[in-house]
C-alpha cells in the first residue's frame, strides 16, 4: 500500500483493507500523485473532509465526515458521490458543477434535508467546494471542507424565537414597563401599557424629561435620579400622577403603582432604570367608593333602632353598630374581633347557641326571642340570624322587653279580668241575697243601684294612667257595691250602718290607686262570702294615716277591721286567690307590709304602704308623683273625717 494511507485511523485502515475492483477510483496504488496528497492531507486532518474524484466523482473522506455520513458509512467510501445524497442533489448539483468547472463556491448555514439515519432530517451545513486539478493541470475532482451547523442553527433559532417572545411578552405585558438608559434617563423600550399610559407619546431616543414635561415638578424624575445615583431600587404604591393624555390635553389623573429597578453592567455599575408598574387608578377609586359606601352603610347602621353585628365563618365578630353597643353597655374593643362564644359565654348550651350554629351550618334565617340575662341584663331580645355571602352571619336583634312586659301585664290582666268578673257575679249574687225590699219596684232600685256601684269601680281600675285618686274616694267606690246605693236610702232598705271609713285626706299615687282598690276588693269579697259582710250585724271599719315623724314619713297605715260576723276560729286552711292577689299587689308590687290577724270578731289587716315624697317618682307605673283631687270632705262625712256608709 502506497505510503498516503499508511496511518492508524479508522479510515485509512478501511483504504488498505478495501477491495478496490468495483469503485471507478481504481487501486490507491494507480492514483495520480494530486489525488494521492490531497488525501493524505485529509486524512490527516480533524476537520471533517472529504473529495471527490474523476468523472463519477468517486467519494473520499476522512473519519471526521464519517460521522455526518450516518448510516451511509462505510459502504459510501469510494462510490460515486451523486449515488450517495442523491436526496439533496437538487441542493449540492449546481455548486458541484460550478467547483468541477474550476470556480471555488462557499456556503453558510445551507439547510438541506438529509437520509442519513434511516429517515429525513433537517440539517444545516456550512462549507465550501474548491477544484482539485490534476498532474496537467485540468480540474480532475472537488475537495470539501465542511461542518455541520445544525445545533447552532436550531439554537440562535430558539434564542430568536425566545428574543421574539419575551419582546411580544413585553409589549402585551398588561403592566407598564420601559428601559431607561444613562444618568438622563433615555427611553430606549417602551410598552403598549406604558405608551398608553402617557398618552401613546413618541418618546423612544429622548429624555424622560424632554419626553414627559407635564410630570415635572411631581417628584418622579427625582426619584429616578436617585435610584441611578444610588444603585437602589425604589417602590411606588398608588402614587397619584398628573398625565396629559392627548397633546395639549387636560391633566388627568392616575394612580400607579411601580418600581425603579437600577440595572448594572459587568463591573457593577449602574447604566439604566428598568420601570414596571401598573396603573391602579380604577382600583383606587372602587376602594374609595366602597369606602365611602361603607361609610354610608356604617352610618345607616348606626341610625338603626336595631342593635347588628356580623361574623364570620368562625364565629369571630368583625363589626357591631352603635344600638348593638349601647344593648350590651361594653366598648367595640371589648367585642370586635373576639368569638361570639367569648363576648356572650352564657349563651353556650343553649337555644341561642343552637339558632347560630343551625344558621351557620344550613345557611338558613333562623328568628328566636329569648331572655338575655347576664349580671349586667335581664332583657328580652327579639334576634334575627341571617347567612351573608362569604360564609358569615349578620344578627339583627332589638329589646323587646317593654313589649313582653306588657304582653304579661296584659296576660296578668286578663286573668285578673276573668277573676274580677266572677268576683263581681259573687257580689252580685250578695247584693241580691242580701237586698231587702216590700215591692218589686224597691228590690230593682236597690239591685241596679249596688250593680251600679260595683260598675263604678270596675271603670275605676281599668285607668291605667291615673295621675292619682284621694283615698277616701277609691275606699268609697270599692266598697259602696257590697253595701248597696251610694247611702241614701240606707234605712229603708233595711240595713243599717255596715262600713265605717276614718281618716285623713291621703293623694294615693296612680301606680298605687289599682293594687290598693284590687286589694280592698278583695277584702271586701271575702267579708261578702265568709266574714262581716256576710252576717246582718256584721261591721268593717276602715281607717288610716300617714306616718307623722321621720321614721314613718311616706308610710300609709291601714288597718281593716271585722266585727259582727260569723266566728272565726283561726286562719283559713286554703290560703285562695284573694289572699293571693292580696300579697301580690301590696307586698311585692307596692313593697308594703301585710299583717293579718283573725280575732274572735273577725278578720284584722294592717298594710303598711310606702308612698313618694314630694319630689320623688312614683314607684308604680304611672309617669311621675301627680297629685290627687282635691282633699276635701265628701257629704255624710262627720267632723272627725268618719264616714259610714250604708
Amino acid at each position: 500500500m502506497p505510503a498516503f494511507i499508511r496511518g492508524t485511523d479508522a479510515i485509512s485502515v478501511l483504504m488498505r483493507t478495501r477491495d478496490w475492483s468495483a469503485s471507478p477510483l481504481g487501486h490507491p496504488a494507480d492514483w495520480p500523485q494530486s489525488l494521492r496528497s490531497v488525501v493524505g492531507l485529509m486524512l490527516g486532518s480533524k476537520f471533517p473532509m472529504f473529495v471527490a474524484w474523476g468523472p463519477d466523482l468517486g467519494l473520499l473522506y476522512n473519519e471526521p465526515y464519517a460521522e455526518i455520513l450516518g448510516a451511509k458509512h462505510p459502504a459510501a467510501l469510494g462510490r460515486p458521490f451523486r449515488n450517495i445524497w442523491a436526496e439533496i442533489w437538487p441542493d449540492i448539483g449546481p455548486l458541484i458543477e460550478t467547483a468541477m468547472a474550476g470556480q471555488a463556491t462557499f456556503r453558510e448555514d445551507l439547510p438541506l434535508v438529509m437520509n442519513r439515519k434511516g429517515f429525513d432530517e433537517q440539517t444545516w451545513f456550512t462549507f465550501s467546494y474548491s477544484p482539485v486539478r490534476d498532474e496537467g493541470g485540468a480540474v480532475a475532482g472537488m475537495f470539501c471542507a465542511c461542518t455541520e451547523t445544525t445545533g447552532k442553527v436550531l439554537a440562535e433559532r430558539r434564542l430568536t424565537a425566545e428574543g421574539e417572545g419575551l419582546r411580544r411578552l413585553f409589549h402585551q405585558a398588561p403592566g407598564f414597563m420601559c428601559m431607561l438608559r444613562g444618568r438622563d434617563h433615555v427611553f430606549e423600550l417602551a410598552n403598549a401599557a406604558f405608551l398608553q399610559l402617557v398618552g401613546h407619546r413618541d418618546l423612544v431616543g429622548m429624555t424622560v424629561r424632554e419626553a414627559m414635561p407635564d410630570v415635572q415638578g411631581q417628584g418622579f424624575f427625582e426619584l429616578l435620579d436617585h435610584a441611578f445615583a444610588t444603585g437602589e431600587a425604589f417602590v411606588g404604591r398608588r402614587k397619584p400622577i398628573a398625565l396629559q393624555r392627548t397633546p395639549g390635553g387636560p391633566a388627568d389623573e392616575r394612580f400607579v403603582d411601580f418600581v425603579y429597578q437600577p440595572i448594572r453592567d459587568a463591573e457593577g455599575r449602574v447604566t439604566g432604570i428598568f420601570v414596571e408598574g401598573s396603573d391602579v387608578t380604577e382600583h383606587v377609586r372602587h376602594e374609595e367608593a366602597l369606602s365611602a359606601g361603607n361609610a354610608r352603610i356604617a352610618a345607616l347602621l348606626d341610625t338603626m333602632g336595631e342593635g347588628f353585628f356580623v361574623l364570620d365563618q368562625e364565629f369571630w365578630i368583625t363589626e357591631i353598630n352603635a344600638e348593638g353597643l349601647r344593648l350590651d353597655g361594653r366598648s367595640e374593643s371589648e367585642i370586635v374581633g373576639r368569638t361570639l362564644w367569648e363576648v356572650w359565654p352564657e349563651a353556650n348550651g343553649t337555644q341561642v347557641e343552637a339558632a347560630y350554629r343551625r344558621a351557620m351550618a344550613e345557611r338558613v334565617p333562623v328568628s328566636l326571642e329569648h331572655n338575655h340575662r347576664t349580671d349586667r341584663h335581664n332583657l328580652w331580645l327579639d334576634l334575627r340570624i341571617h347567612p351573608v355571602p362569604g360564609g358569615g352571619l349578620a344578627a339583627f336583634y332589638r329589646d323587646v322587653t317593654a313589649r313582653r312586659e306588657a304582653e304579661a301585664r296584659r296576660d296578668l290582666l286578663a286573668r285578673e279580668v276573668d277573676h274580677r268578673a266572677k268576683n263581681a257575679l259573687a257580689v252580685v249574687q250578695a247584693a241580691l241575697r242580701l237586698t231587702r225590699a216590700d215591692d218589686v219596684p224597691g228590690y230593682v232600685a236597690a239591685v241596679e243601684g249596688r250593680v251600679g256601684a260595683l260598675a263604678r269601680a270596675q271603670t275605676l281600675l281599668a285607668y291605667d294612667r291615673w295621675g292619682g285618686a284621694d283615698l277616701r274616694e277609691l275606699l268609697q267606690a270599692e266598697l259602696e257595691p257590697f253595701l248597696g246605693g251610694d247611702g241614701a236610702g240606707a234605712s229603708d232598705q233595711g240595713a243599717g250602718p255596715r262600713v265605717e271609713l276614718a281618716g285623713p285626706p291621703v293623694a294615693v299615687p296612680a301606680g298605687a290607686a289599682q293594687p290598693l282598690a284590687m286589694a280592698m276588693h278583695e277584702l271586701a269579697t271575702n267579708a261578702v262570702k265568709h266574714g262581716a259582710l256576710s252576717a246582718p250585724a256584721g261591721r268593717v271599719s276602715v281607717s288610716w294615716r300617714s306616718g307623722g315623724d321621720s321614721s314613718t314619713d311616706g308610710v300609709l297605715l291601714l288597718r281593716w277591721e271585722e266585727a259582727g260576723g260569723p266566728s272565726v276560729r283561726g286562719a283559713p286552711e286554703r290560703r285562695g286567690f284573694g289572699s293571693r292577689v292580696i300579697e301580690g299587689t301590696l307586698s311585692r308590687q307596692l313593697r308594703g307590709t301585710v299583717r293579718r290577724a283573725w280575732e274572735a270578731g273577725g278578720l284584722v289587716c294592717d298594710i303598711e304602704l310606702p308612698l313618694p315624697r314630694a319630689g320623688e317618682k312614683d314607684a308604680g307605673p304611672a309617669a311621675a308623683n301627680l297629685p290627687g283631687p282635691p282633699a276635701r270632705l265628701p257629704a255624710n262625712t262627720q267632723a272627725n273625717g268618719t264616714k259610714w256608709l250604708q
